[in-house]
């Protein structure tokens, strides 16, 4: 089974998440991690996310992390599969990625790019108010995340497999101490 890895807002593949998960499936003899490079356009990275789906004929799994989650979310519920959500952003928190429209420069590469009104509508219409498979998601959250309010997220996912954590970061601190539980949700 391949696992498909989704970065947050402004990050990159070469998250240090993305790295610690194909590290980790290495140990399990397997290389079947597919990390794409996300477009800035929600609507563009969506289709990009669909095509690789449909190409593995809906045979992977999701994780995600921040507006990754938010992906992994609206796809695991579009196709039926499995999705792993880490510090996910819900539709709860949308009101406040107003903010985010602007100018940013990428964590990773450094390159500057700009978020625009247009792309932040795009992310409204991905807004998915009930998910149809509930127990297809798990999510991962700490309660110590400086970005994002994780009651709005507690309560999206109440009918979910939520791991709530006291403390922590929206990096998701420590995330390595959960790889064989999220490897054993993925793939059983």
């Amino acid at each position: 089974m391949k696992h498909l890895y989704l970065h947050g807002f402004n990050s990159s593949p070469e998250s240090a998440k993305a790295k610690i998960f194909k590290k980790f499936l290495s140990t399990k003899d397997t290389k079947n991690l597919i990390t794409p490079n996300l477009p800035i356009s929600p609507s563009d990275s969506i289709n990009l996310l669909s095509k690789i789906i449909d190409e593995e004929d809906k045979k992977l799994s999701i994780i995600g992390s921040s507006l990754g989650g938010f992906y992994a979310a609206y796809l695991g519920n579009k196709y039926g599969i499995k999705s792993v959500l880490i510090n996910p952003v819900v539709p709860g928190h949308l009101e406040s990625m107003k903010e985010i429209i602007g100018e940013h420069s990428n964590y990773k590469s450094n390159e500057k790019y700009r978020f625009t009104e247009s792309h932040y509508r795009e992310l409204l219409d991905l807004k998915i108010n009930d998910l149809k498979h509930p127990m297809n998601h798990f999510c991962l959250v700490q309660l110590g995340d400086e970005v994002l309010d994780q009651k709005l997220t507690i309560n999206y996912f109440k009918n979910s497999l939520i791991l709530i954590e006291k403390d922590g970061n929206h990096q998701y601190s420590e995330f390595e101490r959960y790889l064989n539980l999220i490897y054993d949700f993925m793939t059983i």
